[in-house]
C-alpha cells in the first residue's frame, strides 16, 4: 500500500496550453481526489510569470519548485514522454513516464538529431563521440500509457509491461449538459492546430462551410459541437486527441484518417467506414464529408459506443490511478 508520507511530483512545462499539460493537471486533480499527495512541478519557468495557464485553474493549484523535490526512494517523479530529460539528475526517486503520445518522445527526437550531427562531424573528420542523452535506463522506469497506440509502442521497446492510464475529457465538458436543443447545421468543424495536406486542399476547394475551432473558451466549443453534424481530423494522431472525443460526446459525428492511434478501435472507437485510408484523395474525402452531412440522422447511432466510452473515462481514470499508485 501507498505510504502516507509518499509524495508524487508531476513535471509539467510552464505556460503551455495543450493536451499534454492539461492531462498532467488533470492527473494531479484526480490524484488529490483519490487521497494522494501530488504536486505539479513546473519547468522552463519565466521569472515573474505565473507558470499555470489560467484555464487550468479549474484543476486547483498545488505545486512545488524543482528544488523542492525530495529525491527519496519512497517518492515518485512523473513526466510525459516529451520531457524525459527532466528525470536526469535524480538518483533515488521512482521514475514514471506517462506516454501521452509517441511522436513527441524526446529521447527519440534528440537521438535522431544527435545521430545526424555526429554523422556530419564524422564525415568532416572530427574525433568520434559517444551518443548520450539520458543518464537513466527506460527499463528502470514505470511506464503508463494514455492510448493503445502508445501501449503497443512501449511494449515493442522491450522495457517492461506498461499500464494503461487514459485521461478523461476536460472537466468543463464533463460538467456541461450534453443534451442539445439545437438544430444541427452543415458546418464542418476542424482544428487548425492539427494541419494536414488534405485539410489545406479542402479549405482551398471550399466545397463546404468549414468552421475552425480556435481561440474559443469551453462554452464556445460546446456550443459548436452541439450545433454541428460533423467534425473532421486528418492530423497525425500521435494519441487519441481530445477534440474528436469532445465532438462525439456532444453529439457530432467524426471523420478521421486511418493512421497511428486511429488505426485501432480502442483509441478511436468508431466503425472503420469513418476512418479514411486514402485520406489524401480529395475527391474521396469530399464524398465522405457530403455523405456524413446528408445522413447524420442515420449515422449518429454508429457513434453511441464511443460516446458511452467517453462518458466512462473519468470513473475508469480514478480506478487506474488507484490501481497503479496505491501499489507503488
Amino acid at each position: 500500500m501507498l505510504s502516507i508520507d509518499k509524495k508524487i511530483y508531476i513535471l509539467c512545462v510552464a505556460n503551455l496550453r495543450s493536451g499534454g499539460p492539461e492531462a498532467l493537471h488533470q492527473l494531479r486533480y484526480y490524484m488529490d481526489k483519490a487521497g494522494l499527495d501530488a504536486y505539479i512541478v513546473y519547468f522552463n519557468t519565466t521569472a515573474g510569470v505565473n507558470p499555470m495557464p489560467p484555464v487550468y485553474c479549474t484543476y486547483g493549484i498545488k505545486s512545488k519548485l524543482l528544488s523542492e523535490i525530495e529525491d527519496h526512494k519512497g517518492n515518485i517523479l512523473l513526466t510525459a514522454e516529451s520531457s524525459t530529460i527532466m528525470l536526469n539528475g535524480f538518483k533515488n526517486i521512482q521514475k514514471y513516464i506517462w506516454w501521452l503520445s509517441v511522436n513527441w518522445f524526446d529521447y527519440k527526437l534528440a537521438t535522431t538529431y544527435q545521430i545526424m550531427k555526429l554523422n556530419i562531424r564524422n564525415l568532416l573528420g572530427y574525433k568520434k563521440q559517444i551518443l548520450s542523452y539520458n543518464d537513466f535506463k527506460l527499463k528502470d522506469c514505470t511506464h503508463l500509457c494514455g492510448s493503445k497506440y502508445a501501449f503497443e509502442y512501449v511494449t515493442s521497446l522491450g522495457i517492461g509491461t506498461p499500464h494503461y492510464l487514459v485521461e478523461p475529457i476536460s472537466k468543463e465538458f464533463l460538467e456541461a449538459d450534453i443534451n442539445s436543443d439545437y438544430v444541427r447545421n452543415d458546418e464542418v468543424l476542424y482544428n487548425p492546430a492539427k494541419p494536414s495536406e488534405i485539410m489545406s486542399k479542402l479549405l482551398e476547394d471550399n466545397a463546404f462551410k468549414f468552421k475552425p475551432l480556435m481561440n474559443m473558451v469551453p462554452a464556445q466549443l460546446i456550443e459548436s459541437y452541439k450545433k454541428a453534424k460533423l467534425y473532421i481530423d486528418f492530423g497525425h494522431f500521435g494519441g487519441p486527441e481530445r477534440m474528436p472525443k469532445e465532438a462525439v460526446y456532444f453529439g457530432a459525428t467524426i471523420l478521421v484518417n486511418y493512421r497511428n492511434a486511429a488505426l485501432n478501435d480502442f483509441d478511436i472507437a468508431i466503425p472503420l467506414k469513418y476512418k479514411v485510408k486514402e485520406y489524401n484523395d480529395l475527391e474521396q474525402v469530399k464524398l465522405m464529408i457530403k455523405s456524413m452531412l446528408d445522413n447524420y440522422d442515420a449515422n449518429i447511432n454508429d457513434f453511441e459506443f464511443f460516446r458511452e466510452k467517453i462518458k466512462n473515462l473519468e470513473s475508469n481514470f480514478m480506478k487506474q490511478i488507484e490501481a497503479i499508485f496505491y501499489q507503488s
